[in-house]
């Protein structure tokens, strides 16, 4: 079994297209993929936000004109990785979809459809650049660029 743990690493704007370039130039080629990934967040009605309080995140990406909807639950902590769930269903639209078979069932019970309503959307250009420094070893790295914005439209940040 493949162990994954994953390792955020923070830089400055002005340098980041210098470690782009330190990590192509540790690439193997073809080890390189763009794209542009649309990434809408799901909770309940404004003043409950349960998927927040328990600890919960519910999300659909589009990518390629596929929808995944992903869920997170919280970490647990007392290693010296933090380790949290995340499960992933390929879905037919941008809703999400409460009964999708491996994600859905992680889902608070008694929640429906019709409390859920989109708080926020992201819009990241990726640049993913796979690194294998031995037979044994992936490293993933992930570039993101873009923007966070509420769904209405009337209040965004760049994602750096």
């Amino acid at each position: 079994m493949l162990t994954l743990a994953a390792l955020k690493l923070a830089t400055t704007v002005d340098d980041l297209p210098r470690v782009e370039q330190a990590l192509l130039d540790m690439a193997n080629k073809g080890h390189e993929a763009r794209a542009t990934l649309r990434s809408t967040y799901y909770d309940t009605v404004a003043g409950r936000l349960r998927l927040r309080r328990e600890g919960v995140v519910l999300c659909v990406h589009e990518q390629e004109r596929r929808y995944i909807q992903t869920v997170k639950t919280d970490g647990i902590s007392g290693t010296a990785f933090r380790r949290r769930g995340e499960w992933e269903d390929v879905i037919g639209a941008e809703q999400p979809d409460l009964h999708a078979p491996n994600s859905g069932p992680r889902l608070p019970a008694g929640l429906y459809a019709t409390e859920l309503r989109a708080w926020f959307t992201t819009v990241v250009r990726r640049a993913q650049i796979m690194l294998e420094p031995d037979v044994s070893t992936q490293i993933d790295s992930v570039l993101d660029a873009g923007e966070i914005k509420t769904v209405e439209g009337n209040l965004s940040e760049p994602i750096r």
